[in-house]
C-alpha cells in the first residue's frame, strides 16, 4: 500500500514515494521504497508498491544477481530497453516463487536521450518508454491529481507535496514523503 509518482523535467527525472508499510492492523515507516541498482555498468532507479516480502525478494536479486544465477554480463552493453525486460523478468520470478502477492514497478533507466521511465509488473509486463507523470499504488491516482494540481511551486517541491496529498486522502499511505532527483548523469 503506497504511492509511487514519477515526473519528468527536461532532462531531469523526479521519483517520489511514501515510506509507510502496513502490516494487518499496524504500519510503520520503512527505508526509502525508491532504490538504486547497478548491474554491471548499468546503474537504474525503480520505485516499487506491493507486497513488502516480494519486494525484499526483487530487492536482494537486484542488490546480489550473482547468488540467485541470473546472468549479468549481457548488460553492460544492452540498452534501456532490454534493462527494463531484465528487471521485468526479476519481478515475474520473485513473484512466481515466494509470493501470490504482485508488483508494480517505476523504472528510471538510461538511455539515448537522457532518462527513460518504463511500467513494470510481476506479470512480466513492461510498458515503456513512458510519458510521465506516471504513478503506481494504492494513493498512485490521488498523488498524480495533487501534482497536476499544484503548478506555482518547484517541480521538486510539486513532486514531494503530491505523495503528502495522496496520504491525506489515501489511509493506507504516509509517513515521509522521500523523493530522489535523477539526471543522465546519475545513470
Amino acid at each position: 500500500m503506497t504511492a509511487v509518482l514519477c515526473v519528468r523535467d527536461g532532462d531531469t527525472v523526479y521519483l517520489a514515494c511514501d515510506s509507510r508499510v502496513v502490516c494487518g492492523d499496524y504500519y510503520f515507516d520503512t527505508a526509502d521504497k525508491v532504490r538504486k541498482y547497478q548491474i554491471g555498468d548499468k546503474r537504474f532507479y525503480l520505485g516499487m508498491a506491493g507486497h513488502d516480502p516480494t519486494i525484499a525478494r526483487i530487492d536482494a536479486i537486484l542488490d546480489h544477481p550473482e547468488d540467485f544465477d541470473y546472468d549479468t554480463e549481457t548488460l553492460h552493453t544492452e540498452t534501456a530497453r532490454d534493462v527494463a525486460r531484465y528487471v521485468s523478468d526479476v519481478m515475474e520470478e520473485a513473484c512466481q516463487k515466494k509470493s501470490k502477492h504482485g508488483v508494480d514497478a517505476i523504472l528510471v533507466v538510461g538511455g539515448e536521450g537522457g532518462p527513460e521511465v518504463y511500467l513494470l509488473g510481476t506479470d512480466g509486463s513492461m510498458s515503456g518508454p513512458v510519458t510521465t507523470p506516471v504513478a503506481i499504488g494504492s494513493g498512485g491516482a490521488a498523488a498524480q491529481a495533487a501534482w497536476r494540481a499544484s503548478s506555482d511551486y518547484s517541480m521538486e517541491s510539486r513532486v514531494r507535496g503530491a505523495i503528502y496529498c495522496a496520504a491525506e486522502v489515501c489511509t493506507e499511505v504516509g509517513g515521509l514523503a522521500r523523493s530522489v532527483t535523477i539526471t543522465a548523469e546519475d545513470l
